[in-house]
């Protein structure tokens, strides 16, 4: 998976709230959602 893509949603980096993205486990998500397999929360606001 590329790094600038959200493992889970595939989310482009560009697209992140937080560019620098959310860690967790080594690996970086677009959001803590995501990293925690709830649901992508980058649309929330």
């Amino acid at each position: 998976m590329a790094e600038n893509e959200c493992p889970v949603c595939g989310k482009s980096r560009e697209e992140w709230p937080d560019p620098a993205g959310y860690v967790q486990r080594g690996e970086r998500y677009c959001c803590r959602g995501c990293a925690e397999s709830t649901g992508c929360t980058c649309e929330e606001g």
